[in-house]
């Protein structure tokens, strides 16, 4: 039917969902930050996904809980490392003179990053440790663009 100057046409009706379609929620990953998690808590309020991995929930990401959980990275938005590394702190370096044994142990120097001479079965476990969640969190970071996953964020390192 033709339509004369000044005139509409019948307006389509759109197919029921075709222009307001459910949408995944956003995923968003938080490593390491404990169990008050400020972010993890305001995404989830503004109706992100929330996945939360730290050791406080029993989550060793030193173990084959990384390579699971690297293998799901494509589907995440935003990544957010918190890390506990206590190990890499300089303060340890500056002895505390109101202490009777100088303050906490030097684990970690320039010279030697993967600690120093000396230390105890359990701090070396700690540094260990430590050192491989640095490493996780760098091969984290440096996701290949290709994958499209979004923003990361970092803190503590």
């Amino acid at each position: 039917v033709p339509i004369e100057p000044g005139q509409r046409g019948p307006t389509p009706s759109p197919r029921a969902g075709a222009l307001f379609r459910q949408r995944p929620k956003p995923i968003f990953v938080d490593f390491c930050s404990g169990v008050r998690a400020p972010v993890s808590f305001a995404l989830a309020w503004c109706g992100w996904q929330v996945e939360a991995y730290d050791i406080e929930f029993g989550a060793d990401l030193t173990s084959e809980l990384h390579d699971k959980v690297w293998q799901q990275r494509d589907t995440v938005l935003v990544r957010i490392w918190a890390c506990p590394f206590s190990t890499f702190s300089r303060a340890r370096e500056k002895r505390l003179g109101y202490s009777a044994d100088g303050g906490p142990p030097i684990l970690r120097s320039a010279e030697h990053p993967k600690g120093v001479p000396g230390l105890s079965p359990r701090d070396q476990a700690r540094v260990d440790k430590d050192t491989l969640l640095a490493a996780n969190s760098g091969r984290q970071i440096t996701v290949p663009k290709t994958l499209q996953t979004g923003l990361f964020l970092t803190t503590g390192l």
